[in-house]
């Protein structure tokens, strides 16, 4: 009989984090005219049990529109509104004779969730003329029961001492190592590290980036924006430190929202888009490899 009962209450355990599950539906829109180039696409939450389902849709659509204040149960009707006032911004003066269109792209994206948990990623893109446009990112992890941000709770004052920078450097390294390989087709070597950053930087003394970190399925995300420690080139510098590594460093908080998830991988990975990630994993593969220095 007990052992009925506990399997019961396994299944009833299991369908309740199943209703947990944030749902969310993919809304997108192009516009464009002579002089403005828009598209902007969104995961947009639909529902989930027990979920703060009003407050985590504020918190994806603040992506777009800070501060927004108006109907939240239209997710084209928001993307209309953005597009409007991006196209607004992005108007070149009139009097001023332009050989480009203004471009902007973006996309808020649902990158991981557990049952406490949900995480959005804002990834956008403007450009106005000149070398190159700039891009922008940014991370919200939400609280499934109550909608408020907790980046700003994730790490322990421990994060803040030098016993943390060596994660840093590793993380760092994991970066390089995969963006080296996917795109210049070369094996990253970590002594050049100091090479890859800012002179006044010491990759053994890295600061935190100036962006909040955020959780994913498997660790904690960093993520240094360009010209932050580096070039522009060298693209968004991010990483993911394993939940196994990082416990001495998460506050009590981050703690129970992660309890039990994760893997036991101790070893940092690059946060790369999925090209990058697919062109990396196949030159690893390659037989012919090369140092990136060479």
């Amino acid at each position: 009989m007990k052992k009925i009962f506990n399997i019961c209450l396994l299944l009833v355990l299991a369908a309740c984090q199943k209703n947990n599950t944030l749902e969310t539906k993919r809304f997108s829109l192009q516009e464009e005219n002579e002089k403005v180039s828009i598209s902007v696409a969104m995961d947009y939450p639909q529902k989930g049990e027990g979920i703060a389902l009003p407050e985590i849709r504020q918190q994806v659509v603040e992506f777009l529109l800070p501060e927004y204040k108006g109907n939240l149960d239209n997710a084209d009707a928001t993307l209309k509104q953005f597009a409007q006032a991006e196209n607004k911004d992005l108007q070149p003066e009139e009097d001023l004779e332009y050989s480009f269109k203004a471009t902007y792209n973006g996309s808020v994206d649902l990158i991981a969730q557990n049952p406490k948990f949900v995480t959005f990623v804002y990834d956008s893109y403007v450009f106005t003329g000149g070398a190159h446009g700039m891009p922008f990112w940014q991370a919200k992890t939400i609280s499934k029961s109550n909608g408020k941000l907790i980046n700003g709770n994730i790490l322990n004052d421990k994060a803040n001492t030098a016993e943390f920078k060596p994660l840093l450097k590793q993380g760092l390294n994991a970066y390089f190592t995969a963006q080296k390989g996917a795109v210049y087709q070369c094996d990253f070597q970590e002594a050049d590290l100091k090479d890859e950053v800012f002179g006044e930087y010491n990759v053994n003394n890295l600061p935190l980036p100036l962006s909040k970190p955020f959780l994913t399925d498997n660790g904690v995300g960093f993520a240094y924006l360009p010209y932050e420690i580096s070039w522009y080139a060298n693209g968004r510098i991010s990483f993911v430190l394993p939940y196994e590594i990082m416990k001495p460093y998460l506050t009590p908080e981050a703690l129970d929202f992660v309890a039990g998830y994760g893997n036991k991988n101790v070893s940092a990975q690059a946060y790369v888009d999925e090209q990058t990630q697919a062109d990396y994993q196949k030159y690893k593969v390659q037989s012919e490899h090369k140092k990136c220095a060479e």
